[in-house]
């Protein structure tokens, strides 16, 4: 991939993404979310845009 890069990102900054990949690796079946997030991270959100 020309001109992309990646970074590491501790868990503790990127809570959202590691429940979400947490959650893929421990479903058996293809998933899509609309307008709504997962009911795995609501919660997470909740207390991202809290504080």
């Amino acid at each position: 991939m020309p001109g992309s890069y990646f970074t590491h990102a501790y868990r503790q900054a990127n809570v959202v993404a590691h429940t979400l990949a947490r959650f893929a690796c421990s479903s058996s079946s293809s998933l899509f979310w609309g307008l709504k997030p997962p009911a795995c991270i609501v919660d997470v959100l909740s207390k991202e845009f809290t504080s």
